[in-house]
């Protein structure tokens, strides 16, 4: 791949060996920590890339599914020529890939791969929430001695990683005191284990437990019979969320 940065900053400056150290090399894979990118080059250095709030990928080429946007003023938005695209990659078929973020709250950094567990960003985070990683005895050794509540603690990735159950406003219907589940999937080798199950009804028990009267989300379109078989309802027409795909929205009264 080739590396071309059209500033020379995203939430923090990019390392002064950052561009050499890529460009050339190819990528061995792509994994992910908590919320954290981790693409794994063949010369054993890994890039880590946190989207922050704003930042977003479109994989652009023969073979690949991208979705270019556009602002509400009409600007384009990873195609590679809009006006908040930083950073191109040009991979060697033609393709390339475009990182977008319009509010620069993005993260890049690079560390060599044997040492990716010791990296400032990564050497705190908690278990992944999955069965081998966190298990009930290490959740209850996490949260010993603490005092807060239990979204704070959720949310809090040195806990647990990856749990997003945020209070939130819908802006499709106007429900009173209300949560939105965000983000919430089961890897592939662990699904049809109940373990989608689980975390839904969890999440319910939770918000319960704080006298939360609704739960929301945008659900994936393919998820859609999962929500309904839980007694979520469906509320309009399915819509397309840019960079990610058709959703459609569902809500349930705790």
């Amino acid at each position: 791949i080739n590396v071309e940065l059209r500033r020379k900053d995203l939430r923090f400056p990019f390392p002064e060996d950052f561009k050499s150290k890529i460009e050339g090399n190819k990528v061995a894979n792509i994994g992910r920590r908590a919320k954290y990118l981790l693409i794994r080059l063949e010369n054993n250095i890994t890039w880590i890339c946190h989207l922050g709030m704003s930042g977003r990928w479109t994989l652009l080429g023969e073979g690949k599914i991208g979705m270019p946007g556009k602002f509400a003023y009409g600007a384009e938005l990873g195609s590679g020529n809009g006006p908040h695209d930083w950073v191109v990659i040009h991979m060697d078929d033609g393709g390339k890939g475009v990182y977008s973020d319009h509010r620069r709250f993005g993260i890049m950094d690079i560390v060599n791969t044997k040492d990716e567990g010791f990296h400032k960003l990564l050497k705190d985070i908690g278990p992944e929430p999955t069965p081998e990683s966190l298990t009930p005895e290490k959740l209850t050794d996490r949260l010993r001695g603490r005092k807060m509540n239990i979204k704070s603690a959720l949310l809090n990735q040195k806990i647990v990683a990856g749990v997003s159950l945020i209070k939130n406003k819908s802006t499709k219907i106007d429900l009173l005191n209300c949560y939105q589940l965000r983000g919430m999937c089961v890897l592939y080798d662990y699904q049809k284990k109940s373990i989608g199950q689980k975390l839904l009804e969890y999440s319910e028990e939770t918000c319960r437990n704080l006298n939360v009267n609704y739960i929301w989300m945008n659900a994936r379109e393919k998820a859609t019979g999962f929500y309904t078989r839980f007694n979520y309802k469906s509320l309009g027409d399915a819509f397309i969320i840019q960079g990610i795909g058709l959703h459609s929205f569902f809500y349930k009264k705790l």
